[in-house]
């Protein structure tokens, strides 16, 4: 079997560790050892170009140290703003090794003594080439926030990008591990760039995974949870059953406790009888298609049926005050017919 000169590069590197490690016994180094392979110019402790897969013309490295990016400015302190760059997109070739990308984790700490504490991670997945750009920026622990991804044209390319100021705005020390790559933009790194040397930001796609095609997190702050499809216009979408200990609904409507006001107009029982023999439902409540169609507003739902229960109600009073009618009018004509009765008997 035929073995990739990347396997044979990555055995030299670790050969070359170890024949360092047994060398450090018996000679003193003077400042950080910096190793590579493929390159003569690594960035971190140990540097291994063209990574896990040969792909010629990407200028791959797979980053086994942590690539220390930079930190961040102080926002709270007034420092400008910054977008950090990830890598290339919105590549529109079809041909070649037009190709950019990064598998791994990114890492943001407390960046200087004046900085307040923070630990935020995330798994960062983007695969940019063939006009098409697939990312997922997912969050590691409970502290790290979802992110919004931007595309922003930076010196004259289109790259991948997330803004600080949505993770820490008091300064972060940014490191990468993992393996990343770019064949556009002469291979440059990532890096942070002040939000006024960019152009043409807009928010990357309409729907961005944030939990492996589970969950999704729209721009505009909507959440679909097994479902990538959420509907225009809501903000939560949830394909499947959900269990709540509690709910709470704000009605923004008003709530119809006017029906007890003395100016409401009560429908009339023969107009409400009428509407029912034509359509089946209730005036005001939604018809079985229609909730079929749309589902179930739960606070506008709620407020139509407490007034017709409240319409109910007051019927009922109606009804209890002609019955009490008719009882006081039966009485009468019991005492009625008793005084005729007694009047006749006695004649």
């Amino acid at each position: 079997m035929t073995i990739k000169k990347h396997v044979i590069s990555g055995i030299l590197a670790l050969l070359l560790i170890l024949f360092l490690v047994i060398k450090g016994h018996a000679q003193n180094w003077t400042g950080p050892v910096m190793i590579g392979s493929a390159t003569d110019a690594p960035k971190t402790m140990l540097e291994v170009r063209k990574g896990i897969e040969e792909y010629e013309g990407a200028k791959g490295t797979l980053f086994t140290a942590p690539l220390f990016i930079g930190h961040s400015n102080d926002i709270g302190a007034g420092s400008p703003a910054e977008y950090l760059l990830l890598v290339p997109a919105l590549i529109t070739s079809t041909t070649g090794n037009n190709c950019a990308g990064m598998n791994g984790t990114l890492t943001f700490y407390r960046g200087n003594g004046g900085a307040l504490n923070s630990a935020t991670d995330y798994h960062v997945n983007i695969q940019s080439a063939y006009s098409n750009t697939y990312a997922n920026l997912i969050p590691l622990s409970e502290t790290s926030p979802v992110l919004t991804l931007y595309t922003v044209k930076y010196l004259g390319n289109d790259w991948l990008a997330v803004k600080m100021r949505d993770i820490n705005g008091s300064g972060a020390a940014i490191n990468f591990s993992g393996y990343w790559w770019n064949a556009i933009a002469d291979g440059q790194l990532p890096r942070l760039v002040q939000e006024s040397g960019v152009s043409n930001s807009t928010i990357f796609k309409s729907y961005q995974s944030v939990a492996s095609n589970i969950m999704y997190a729209s721009p505009a702050g909507s959440i679909s949870i097994g479902t990538a499809d959420a509907a225009a216009g809501y903000k939560l979408a949830v394909d499947g059953a959900a269990l709540f200990t509690k709910a709470v609904v704000k009605a923004r409507q008003s709530w119809p406790d006017y029906v007890f006001d003395s100016t409401y107009q009560l429908p009339h029982l023969d107009s409400v009888a009428a509407y029912i023999q034509q359509n089946k439902h209730l005036p005001e409540v939604p018809s079985a298609a229609e909730v079929q169609q749309h589902g179930v507003d739960l606070a506008a739902n709620q407020a139509v049926l407490l007034k017709k229960m409240e319409e109910l109600t007051l019927y009922m009073i109606d009804m209890k005050k002609q019955n009490d009618q008719l009882m006081q009018k039966n009485r009468e004509l019991e005492q009625k017919m008793q005084q005729l009765q007694s009047e006749i008997k006695n004649k």
